[in-house]
């Protein structure tokens, strides 16, 4: 029952902050139809349908090194099947929850890897993110220190980067790895196989730097194409927008879009886009709700394709391991 009223005032949440932005005159429903030509529709269904499919690339090679060999179809079902729950519960956690519990599903016998891998795969995609802005921001410095509310963007970013970095090199560590297991061994209750097990292939990822190099650079060019397609909207909307400052909002919305707010983060992405495109052009602010409207229609559009395989799930999404696996 609980549950069920906190979803409930999440939704009411999300339509009540389009309300209140359309009422303040924040979201400009014209500007989605201006921008709604028949080539930009094309190239914002590519975009984004390309976006997802580089995305669940960077999942299925995460996968097949730790816990089976899938085909990019096969992850790409998931993935958008990912997408409806990231819609049908709040934030954007709710797809990773049902991919989890498909995962662990099909790989009984290496549950947690399998949770690891998933795990893996979002963190990436957060270290990605914020080095994407982080580099921009760097390359646009005295822009950014201008501006008070920039530069504690710019510093809590650079924050989150160094603590994600400094986090990597210590999971990924010879030293650390022993420390851990050393730690279970002297703990009974914890000296379980299976968490040895863990502590290894955390440490067998960090020991592949060129699947993790294949990670990252899937995962910038997947932000990357996401984030164009809040330029293609600004060449009709506000043609003095630069390139690089989608490339420094994208990545800083997505983030704030992607916490367990509203569905799908709908509301909250709109009024975060508003803000930072306005702190850096002022009357711009109708790229970025024009924008991540549009992003996330595309990204309903896939959730409802990946519907239908959630509703056929036993003949979809149940598979078969590979016998070298």
């Amino acid at each position: 029952m609980k549950k069920t009223l906190g979803n409930a005032a999440k939704i009411l949440l999300a339509i009540g902050l389009i309300a209140w932005l359309v009422a303040k005159g924040m979201f400009d429903v014209s500007a989605i139809q201006k921008v709604l030509t028949p080539l930009n529709v094309i190239i914002f269904i590519l975009l984004g349908t390309t976006s997802t499919f580089l995305a669940s690339e960077r999942s299925r090679l995460l996968l097949a090194h730790q816990v089976a060999t899938y085909s990019r179809f096969q992850i790409f079902k998931l993935s958008i099947m990912g997408l409806f729950f990231n819609f049908a519960m709040p934030g954007g956690v709710g797809g990773d929850v049902v991919k989890g519990v498909y995962l662990v599903k099909n790989n009984s016998h290496q549950r947690g890897t399998a949770l690891l891998a998933l795990l893996l795969d979002r963190i990436i995609g957060l270290y990605c993110m914020v080095f994407l802005a982080v580099a921009v921001m760097l390359a646009d410095l005295e822009h950014v220190l201008q501006t008070p509310q920039l530069q504690m963007i710019f510093v809590f970013m650079n924050a989150v980067f160094a603590a994600l970095t400094i986090g990597a090199a210590i999971c990924f560590n010879t030293k650390t790895s022993k420390l851990l297991h050393g730690t279970l061994n002297r703990i009974p209750i914890l000296n379980h196989p299976k968490l040895h097990k863990l502590i290894d292939a955390l440490y067998d990822y960090g020991q592949n730097p060129l699947l993790l190099a294949k990670a990252c650079g899937l995962s910038i060019l997947a932000q990357s194409l996401a984030i164009v397609l809040f330029y293609v909207v600004a060449r009709t909307l506000a043609p003095d927008v630069p390139l690089n400052l989608c490339f420094i909002v994208g990545p800083i919305g997505f983030i704030v879009t992607a916490l367990p707010i509203t569905p799908g983060g709908v509301g909250v992405g709109q009024a975060a886009f508003f803000y930072l495109f306005e702190l850096y052009v002022k009357g711009s602010g109708s790229v970025g709700t024009t924008g991540i409207t549009l992003h996330q229609a595309i990204q309903l559009l896939l959730g409802v394709w990946g519907a239908y395989y959630f509703v056929r799930s036993e003949k979809h999404l149940i598979w078969t391991l590979p016998k070298d696996v």
